[in-house]
């Protein structure tokens, strides 16, 4: 636990869906802009009940969203935990020192991270707090 520092919960942000004959477009929007986004990446699962993540970050935020299905991700931070079940068209804000695990609930769900650094293996934590 020595190498969590005290932080903030993540953030659910409620984004907009609008459908039409042509798709689906999902908006999510912040006016006060938790970060600068430096990186993004997209994560798929293999298969039913796929855990992904199982690290904390020293620096990095990251906005963290399904694309197609629901998205479950747990948190655990030096003074709280926590389960969040993301639907389409949400997104959480995950600050440093929240040590997260995702889980994908059908095989090839897919979602996108928004992170706030380039990467580095030196800002990640693997162990629990």
């Amino acid at each position: 636990m020595g190498k969590y520092l005290d932080t903030f919960n993540p953030v659910l942000v409620q984004g907009t869906l609008a459908d039409d004959s042509r798709g689906r477009l999902i908006s999510l929007e912040s006016p006060d802009a938790f970060f600068t986004i430096k990186r993004s990446f997209t994560i798929t699962s293999s298969e039913d009940s796929l855990v992904r993540g199982g690290h904390a970050h020293k620096i990095c935020w990251q906005l963290i969203y399904p694309i197609f299905h629901s998205l479950e991700i747990v948190y655990k931070n030096k003074h709280d935990s926590g389960m969040v079940l993301l639907s389409i068209g949400e997104g959480l804000i995950v600050p440093p020192y929240n040590w997260i695990e995702l889980k994908f609930l059908k095989a090839m769900d897919c979602a996108v991270v928004l992170a706030s650094e380039n990467y580095s293996k030196s800002d990640y934590i693997y162990e629990k707090p």
